[in-house]
C-alpha cells in the first residue's frame, strides 16, 4: 500500500452561539505551504478555504493573521481552551469559528511531522 496523500482530520467547530459545523482540515505535502478547511453547507456544496499553514500552526499560541483569515487562541474572547478562527469575505460578511486547541494542535503537529517547518523547500 503506497503513501497517504494528504493529512486530514474531521472535527466539530461551534460559533461563539454554539452552532455546530463539521469542518474536514486537509494537508497536502504536494502544497505545503498550505492547509485547506472545507466546510459542507449542503449535501450538494462544500466551501473550502486556504491559507497559511503558519497561520494556522501561530494561531495556536497568538493572533496570527490579517484580512480574510485570522486565527487566535480564544481564551481572549472568554473562550478558554479553544482557538478562534475568523474568516472574511468581501461582500459576504465574517463568520467566527471556535475549534478545540489540542484538536488543531494535532492536526498541525500530524502535518509538521510530514513536512517540518522550514523543509517546504
Amino acid at each position: 500500500m503506497g503513501e497517504p496523500r494528504a493529512v486530514t482530520d474531521v472535527m466539530r467547530l461551534h460559533t461563539p452561539d454554539g452552532l455546530p459545523v463539521q469542518a474536514t482540515w486537509i494537508y497536502q505535502p504536494n502544497d505545503p505551504l498550505a492547509v485547506t478547511v472545507e466546510f459542507d453547507v449542503d449535501p450538494n456544496q462544500t466551501i473550502a478555504w486556504t491559507f497559511a499553514r503558519d497561520l494556522l500552526a501561530g494561531g495556536l499560541h497568538r493572533r496570527a493573521g490579517v484580512g480574510d483569515v485570522v486565527v487566535f487562541p480564544a481564551r481572549a474572547i472568554g473562550y478558554p481552551g479553544r482557538t478562534a478562527l475568523v474568516l472574511r469575505s468581501p461582500g459576504e460578511g465574517e463568520v467566527v469559528l471556535l475549534a478545540a486547541t489540542t484538536a488543531l494542535a494535532r492536526f498541525v503537529g500530524r502535518t509538521m511531522a510530514w513536512v517540518p517547518a522550514g523543509g517546504e523547500g
